[in-house]
């Protein structure tokens, strides 16, 4: 609903459709959720931190997440 992009369809990528479709996504809106991703694994990180627990591969659980 915010996109300034034309949205285009996550199965047909050539299919612009209006914004606020279902399945709906632009570049954007995509890099923003692998911010978002980024963000809770570095939360997962502190978290096991304070709470004693070493997580075993930092970069694999920040890809893990971002990926996610």
């Amino acid at each position: 609903m915010l996109a300034r992009q034309t949205p285009v369809m996550i199965m047909q990528p050539w299919k612009q459709v209006p914004p606020g479709t279902n399945g709906g996504i632009t570049a954007m809106g995509t890099a923003w959720s692998g911010v978002g991703g980024l963000l809770m694994g570095l939360t997962q990180i502190l978290m096991d931190a304070v709470s004693g627990y070493a997580p075993l591969n930092v970069q694999a659980t920040l890809v893990f997440a971002t990926a996610c």
